[in-house]
């Protein structure tokens, strides 16, 4: 017999995800109280070290108080967040590419101290490239062989990018005059992206949900969302493929207010600092034996699971979704929303009926006119929802959300209803398994059986290959003395084996 034997290579893609606690504490003035309070985190770094995949990024903390006085104050705050974890499977050669979320963000004031906390997800896609020798082919007279294709997926190129993006927007004369900047929670949804002459062109949109302290005293917080279009052109000499996938995330954002042309506080700038990550995979595909056997000796065979990665199509959608949320118990009815922001986060995906069905959490942060008192009041939230987008049928499911419309009104006095629009990325995974051949060879001591003619009663679930292999006779062979044979044969079927005496 001859063997061929060749060398693949390949990637395993992996989802993994890891939560961190984080915390922040400022001193206050003396009787001030919380309003609401709104965080984002990002990775800065993120590294595979003996099996270990190390992160470090910050948590970006932003909560508004208002003081005895009245006068509303803005309290920033960032902490640094680091964690190993041992990762199976993880290589010195494998690489992650990462974003991050926040759930469970909260605050409260306990002797003069504002406490606030959060969770920080970090979540992401584990590329670990593997090689293998494996048998691809088996020659000989006497050897009938099963073969079969395998595909998976190769990344050809994964990069991190990050760029800064500088925006300016103006309020609307609905709206009062800006006097501070209290929050901006913003989100970016990728629109475009392609690759062109070692330059990846990338463009989408960022939505900014800013609440500012307002120049009215009977409007004294305000609400505006903006959404600004981007672009950019990222140099990536050594960037292959053709379909792209991006992920970008606000890594930072702040805004000013400068005065407009008739020089009323109408004129907010952004700068943000947009950071993700680029790759791209290629098919590749080779012929494995999935099983062999001799017409003349006993073939000894051993077998070895093989685990490939199979991704599909990158698919992007928009979803409506109206969300209520109920005023936590104990809080003074609202009168009046004046601002409410919204961060969602993905829990879990998974495929139902060729449909994706995404379970999501979502951070609320509200500050309203209490109902009878008139008073500014706050609360935050969270709350769970769930999301669904077509055409995704696998396994396993990559999704990235993110807002591109927000809305809030007031449905009663203690409930409030926020009508969101989301962008989603769903990416469908399939982790297989498969059985080849690595080893065949003639046996020294078992011999085939020597006979004439038997008659077969088949088993539940054999096929005419496992007949054939177990007699060592050709499949035509059998075929052609039992001509009603079918390949889906039937528990009982009465069949005839000839096998010729050796001589």
């Amino acid at each position: 017999m001859d063997f061929n034997r060749e060398n693949v290579s390949y990637d395993l893609i992996k989802e993994h995800k890891i939560g961190l606690n984080v915390s922040a504490k400022e001193m206050l003035e003396a009787g001030s109280k919380l309003l609401s309070v709104n965080a984002y985190a990002n990775c800065g770094r993120c590294e595979v070290l003996n099996g270990e995949i190390l992160f470090e990024g910050l948590v970006h903390f932003c909560a508004v108080c208002k003081n005895q006085e009245g006068q509303i104050k803005k309290i920033e705050k960032t902490e640094r967040f680091s964690q190993s974890e041992r990762i199976s499977g993880a290589t010195p050669k494998s690489k992650m590419l990462v974003s991050t979320s926040v759930e469970r963000v909260r605050g409260y004031v306990e002797s003069g101290n504002l406490l606030l906390s959060c969770t920080a997800n970090v979540s992401g896609i584990l590329i670990t490239p593997m090689e293998k020798e494996i048998l691809t082919d088996l020659s000989g007279d006497d050897v009938r062989k099963k073969e079969k294709s395998i595909s998976a997926d190769k990344v050809s190129f994964a990069q991190s990018i990050r760029f800064n993006v500088n925006q300016e927007t103006e309020l609307s004369p609905r709206v009062p005059e800006a006097e501070q900047i209290l929050c901006i929670c913003s989100d970016v949804s990728v629109r475009e992206a392609h690759l062109s002459a070692g330059q990846l062109i990338v463009g989408g949109e960022i939505t900014y949900q800013t609440v500012y302290a307002s120049k009215d005293e009977f409007e004294p917080i305000v609400q505006v969302t903006d959404k600004c279009q981007f672009s950019s052109v990222q140099e990536m000499p050594e960037a292959q493929g053709t379909d792209v996938i991006v992920h970008l995330e606000v890594e930072e954002v702040h805004g000013e207010i400068s005065n407009s042309d008739i020089g009323e506080a109408r004129i907010i700038s952004y700068a943000v600092s947009l950071a993700g990550y680029a790759y791209a995979t290629e098919k590749v595909e080779w012929n494995v034996l999935s099983d062999a056997y001799s017409v003349k000796n006993v073939l000894e065979t051993e077998y070895e699971p093989l685990n490939v990665t199979c991704l599909g199509e990158n698919i992007k959608t928009t979803v409506n979704k109206n969300i209520a949320v109920p005023l936590p118990e104990g809080k003074i009815p609202i009168s009046r929303i004046s601002s409410a922001t919204f961060t969602p986060h993905v829990i879990k995906c998974e495929s139902v009926s060729n449909k994706t069905r995404l379970d999501c959490s979502g951070e609320v942060s509200v500050i309203y006119t209490a109902s009878g008192t008139g008073e500014t009041e706050g609360f935050n939230t969270t709350v769970a929802f769930e999301l669904w987008c077509d055409n995704v049928d696998a396994s396993k499911v990559l999704a990235l959300l993110s807002i591109n419309e927000m809305q809030a009104t007031l449905r009663t006095g203690n409930e409030i209803e926020l009508r969101l629009g989301f962008d989603i990325q769903a990416l469908s995974v399939e982790e297989k398994e498969c059985l080849i051949m690595q080893k065949a060879e003639e046996s020294a001591t078992e011999q085939m059986p020597e006979f004439g003619i038997i008659i077969y009663n088949t088993h539940k679930n054999e096929q005419v290959w496992d007949i054939c292999k177990k007699f060592g006779v050709d499949e035509d062979e059998l075929r052609k003395i039992n001509p009603d044979i079918t390949d889906e044969i039937q528990a009982g079927t009465r069949l005839y084996v000839f096998r010729k005496l050796r001589v």
